[in-house]
């Protein structure tokens, strides 16, 4: 057991139900989606599958992206995020649901959105963009990923279940014994669990960068076959791996009383995940202009036509400098201040204002190559959608963590490291 923070409180109660004003909000927030996707299906012009696929790329960047957050930690040997490790984990366990609906809606006539199943492309393009390839990449991806997730949650809960299973007794839940199988001793399993999640995490990092590069060329770029950016898929998955930090931001502060963790979650804890984001913003602002500035001084047609559109074109011009100002110039100016990361209130209306930004962005990367209209497809349906699958994350998530230690109580990296040295500010003069 790690002897640092006090987790008290985590271990007096850790499997309870969820909390009820979280399940409230999160129910209401999946039949408000529901609704919202109903109206959108009856206003037609594939405005219900438009957004259906723009929320599922969305969402699956945030679950994965934020998931990320803890590979990196253990591939760094991070201390300083260890309150949110369980967070970013859980997150994860929203991916099956998303992954079945994706190819739900592609099975159920959902490729028809793509203009690529409607025209004769160049040979290059007939080989990758084809309805069977295109289909199985999708199972094969992100089945991949999926397991791959499975096989570190398994290491890195397995210390904490086992425990838990030995303090609670018959009082554990049945489902523990998948994760503690071939249980040995507290100390043993630890440092097992320290090795297989470097190992897991070595793999998922790497088939990250992989499937989510496929999946930014496959369910977004593909929409406009004609155009292409190298660096467009890189920019993708980190930005993934941003929106999901925001996410877990977000989560914790919304959520972290009632996981009875909110003593872990401390302005410096918040301080140095704002640190990150912020550095991501930076990352975000110069990759997005270094796509533009290929594209401008290359001036080739098959380039140009997308950003064109969606920069100087009514109504997506408008889109554009909205996004600018959400994903970077308001957040890199306002989390240039120290208070603004630790304090709380700040920090929650910054991280939802990159939230939105973000989302924005993939609403603008992704549906002005389908959608012909005049107007923009954003209505009562539209916003009504994500705030579902929100609901449907919110509720996953905090199941997960009512279930186990809402963080890792069993980790050594929760202790404070002997080699670190602490300089604290001194009153006075120093004694000669």
């Amino acid at each position: 057991m790690s002897h640092g923070p006090n987790f008290d409180p985590v271990l007096d109660n850790p499997v309870q139900p969820v909390p009820k004003p979280l399940l409230i909000g999160s129910v209401l927030a999946i039949v408000g989606g529901i609704a919202g996707a109903v109206y959108a299906d009856s206003l037609g012009s594939d405005r219900a599958s438009i957004a259906f696929l723009h929320n599922t790329v969305h969402w699956l960047g945030v679950a994965q992206g934020g998931f990320m957050l803890s590979i990196a930690l253990t591939m760094t040997k991070g201390r300083w995020g260890r309150p949110f490790k369980r967070m970013a984990e859980s997150l994860s366990l929203t991916i099956p649901l998303l992954y079945i609906g994706l190819l739900l809606f592609l099975y159920f006539g959902g490729m028809q959105l793509y203009p690529w199943m409607h025209e004769d492309l160049p040979a290059h393009k007939k080989i990758y963009l084809t309805e069977p390839f295109f289909w199985w990449r999708q199972v094969g991806g992100l089945g991949l990923m999926i397991l791959l997730n499975f096989g570190y949650l398994r290491a890195s809960w397995r210390p904490d279940l086992g425990y838990l299973q030995s303090e609670l007794g018959d009082k554990a839940p049945r489902w523990y014994g998948l994760f503690t199988r071939n249980w040995t001793n507290l100390n043993d399993e630890i440092e097992a669990s320290e090795r297989l999640q470097r190992v897991w995490g070595a793999i998922i990092a790497a088939t990250y960068s992989l499937v989510f590069s496929i999946l930014a060329v496959d369910l977004s770029m593909s929409l406009s076959p004609h155009w292409f950016a190298n660096m467009f898929p890189a920019w993708f998955f980190m930005s993934s791996m941003w929106s999901g930090m925001v996410a877990i931001g977000i989560y914790s502060l919304i959520a972290g009383r009632y996981l009875n963790i909110d003593h872990l979650l401390t302005p410096t804890v918040f301080h140095d995940l704002g640190k990150l984001i912020f550095a991501f913003c930076m990352f975000w602002g110069y990759t997005t202009f270094a796509q533009f500035l290929a594209i401008w001084y290359g001036n080739m047609t098959e380039e140009t036509g997308f950003i064109l559109l969606r920069t100087q074109l009514h109504p997506w011009d408008d889109v554009s400098k909205m996004v600018v100002l959400t994903c970077f110039i308001v957040p890199w100016t306002l989390l240039l201040s120290r208070g603004m990361k630790k304090i709380r209130v700040s920090f929650l209306t910054v991280a939802t204002l990159i939230f939105i930004g973000i989302w924005t962005e993939r609403f603008l990367v992704m549906v002005p190559s389908v959608w012909m209209e005049s107007s923009i497809p954003i209505g009562v349906g539209e916003v009504l959608m994500p705030i579902g699958f929100g609901g449907v994350m919110v509720l996953v998530v905090t199941w997960a963590l009512c279930k186990i230690p809402a963080v890792p109580v069993t980790d050594k990296m929760f202790a404070p490291n002997d080699l670190e040295i602490h300089v604290h500010p001194t009153h006075g003069h120093a004694a000669k």
